[in-house]
């Protein structure tokens, strides 16, 4: 009697119950996706940037204070983290005159400084035009640096790039992977933009289960890094 069979219902229940997704293991750049045999390559559609977080679109027009700004300011003896707080009061209109030329320059003067939140407030100002010329490329290189130091949103900030390819070639693994190590430093924006990732199929083989198991964890609005110009507020 002891080694009687389970109930034809527990049987049932023990076989249909399936265990929670577990957290997906960090993404690197070191090492290529891995492609299954039944998996199915759909080609990546070029500039298509991920819907969630990206840099707000802006229309590149000229700045009467663009002017202003000037690399020979990098030389200003300046404690980073005070140009820095004056970048942002620029930007914002905050105790002074919103100018963004203004912000452009003293951001340059941090982030010449090895200020992370600094370089990937500069990379935004050069993706949207902001006080300085437009341009991709230049935005990538403070991304890239503020990446260089494992700072979550230039991470972040530069697998948006990766994604759009906008300023480096299109790669949507790449992009994966920056999200994937901000969200494992427990950046919100990256957590979301990485279940967007594995929803979609984009640069990983798609995962509804574990693309709604980190949609999950987020269980706020997310909220923007030291920059301010992370996130665009919608």
């Amino acid at each position: 009697a002891q080694n009687a069979p389970k109930s034809q219902a527990a049987k049932t229940k023990a076989d249909t119950d399936e265990p929670l997704p577990s957290p997906p293991p960090q993404v690197t750049r070191e090492t290529a996706p891995p492609t299954p045999p039944s998996q199915t390559v759909v080609e990546p559609q070029a500039n298509k940037a991920p819907t969630q977080l990206q840099p707000p679109a802006e229309t590149a027009v000229a700045d009467p204070n663009a002017a202003r700004f000037s690399p020979a300011h990098s030389d200003i003896d300046i404690p980073a983290e005070d140009a820095f707080a004056r970048g942002a009061a620029a930007a914002a209109g905050r105790g002074v005159a919103k100018n963004d030329g203004e912000a452009a320059k003293w951001f340059r003067v941090a982030a010449d400084k090895g200020y992370a939140p600094a370089q990937n407030d500069l990379g935004f100002f050069y993706a949207a035009g902001r006080g300085v010329k437009k341009d991709d490329a230049e935005a990538v290189k403070w991304y890239q640096r503020a990446a260089d130091q494992n700072y979550p949103p230039g991470q972040m900030s530069l697998g948006m790039m990766y994604a759009a390819g906008r300023g480096v070639a299109q790669s949507d693994f790449d992009a994966l992977a920056l999200y994937s190590s901000a969200a494992n430093r427990g950046y919100a924006p990256a957590t979301a933009n990485l279940a967007q990732a594995y929803a979609q199929g984009r640069g990983i083989q798609k995962d509804e289960r574990t693309a709604a198991f980190l949609a999950s964890s987020v269980n706020e609005k997310p909220r923007q890094g030291s920059g301010i110009y992370v996130d665009s507020g919608s």
